[in-house]
């Protein structure tokens, strides 16, 4: 089984949930901490939010969510349709326009998604994100803008002379520079934008 704690500087960790499940990926929603089943393209997972479990997600094959502050949760997916990326919140979804693994997005200012979306999946793909965690296939990315209240996207940035798959994305906290690595070789990258919040 598994324990998840929070350990605050000079204290004794706190428990703050126990499962017998072992493998989960754990992220910060807001003040809200949510645990995933480890993703894979064969296996239905799940998401829950902690201290009690309480079910977000379930069922869903390659499953990988990255939650915001506001409790909305993005979420990709894999199954018949291929990958599926979608906006979930107590229970209602939103499919978006363009479809890339949940990790390849980074929370902005005001709700906003920056996403890593792949100009096409590889023909040679079984299933996702299995294939790309284990490095079968790569993806050749573009940065697009996800409006979270329509779920429509829009493009920011293309990679014209070299091509990008994307990992480790994030935003600063006024949305002027997108951080991120090419995961070809791990170098870093700053891209400088025009961000406002009008967007």
């Amino acid at each position: 089984g598994s324990a998840i704690y929070s350990v605050k500087s000079g204290k004794d960790p706190l428990l703050v949930a126990s499962s017998p499940f072992t493998e989960w990926v754990l992220a910060y929603g807001g003040n809200v901490l949510y645990v995933t089943t480890k993703p894979s393209a064969y296996v239905e997972g799940s998401t829950f939010s902690l201290p009690l479990f309480q079910s977000e997600i379930t069922e869903k094959t390659g499953l990988m969510t990255n939650p915001g502050d506001n409790g909305l949760l993005l979420n990709s997916m894999w199954g018949k349709k291929g990958l599926t990326t979608f906006l979930s919140k107590n229970g209602n979804t939103k499919i978006l326009s363009v479809s890339t693994l949940s990790h390849k997005c980074s929370w902005g200012k005001a709700d906003l998604l920056v996403c890593a979306v792949p100009k096409t999946i590889p023909k040679a793909v079984e299933g996702l994100p299995d294939d790309w965690l284990q490095g079968r296939v790569s993806f050749a990315d573009d940065l697009f803008i996800i409006d979270t209240t329509t779920g429509e996207a829009y493009p920011m940035y293309t990679f014209y002379d070299d091509v990008f798959d994307v990992v480790g994305i994030s935003t600063n906290i006024t949305n002027g520079f997108i951080g991120f690595n090419k995961r070809q070789d791990g170098s870093l990258w700053f891209l400088n934008t025009n961000l406002t919040e009008e967007h």
